[in-house]
């Protein structure tokens, strides 16, 4: 359901919610919600930071508008095309909708803590991938761990029947002995076996 009368002020305080979550409270001690977006949001506002604060008008004005459009306005926590959290908020019925994304699994746990928090303050949004989040929280997600000698190669070689959330070289696990513990090793079927020629595999 859409939020009515929602202004930048509100969502600068959704901002900080997350924010909170995350753990960013103490370093963002003394700060507005608006000096914390602005701290650690993405920097392309889009005109955001420009409304009157207070006013739901004007925001939905400019939510409407094109003024934004190839900013990145909700990207709330800076990161790379995939790793960064949103926060998003669309104009829908003449209201607001938000929507919070961050499926990236080096920021999994961030954003689950971040949809707690809104969730618990009884703001309506979206949690895009929610699935792919339940079967984190459940520990039913899959990473592809692969020698690193292979490559980008590597994560080719799983069955097609795991559905696997991410992949990793072996490297960045060989350090952790109880994470091996949980590790299941895969037989390479005789079939990619015989391409390895073709991907260019170490003999």
């Amino acid at each position: 359901m859409a939020v009515s009368g929602f202004s930048a002020a509100d969502y600068f305080r959704c901002c900080s919610l997350c924010f909170d979550a995350a753990g960013l409270g103490d370093d963002d001690r003394g700060l507005s919600p608006r000096d914390r977006y602005q701290k650690h949001a993405d920097g392309r506002h889009g005109g955001l930071l420009n409304l009157p604060e207070e006013s739901d008008v004007a925001f939905l004005k400019w939510l409407s508008s094109s003024e934004w459009y190839g900013t990145h306005p909700w990207e709330i926590r800076r990161g790379g095309n995939s790793t960064h959290i949103s926060l998003g908020a669309f104009a829908e019925g003449g209201g607001i909708r938000l929507a919070l994304t961050g499926s990236a699994t080096t920021r999994a746990a961030e954003t689950m803590k971040m949809a707690l928090a809104l969730w618990r303050a009884g703001i309506q949004f979206i949690l895009h991938d929610a699935d792919l989040h339940l079967r984190r929280v459940k520990g039913e997600d899959w990473i592809g761990i692969y020698p690193e000698s292979y490559g980008l190669s590597g994560r080719y070689f799983f069955p097609s029947g795991i559905d696997i959330t991410d992949f990793y070289p072996w490297g960045e696990y060989a350090d952790f002995p109880k994470l091996q513990l949980h590790t299941i090793m895969e037989p390479l079927p005789l079939d990619i076996l015989k391409q390895g020629a073709s991907l260019k595999l170490p003999s």
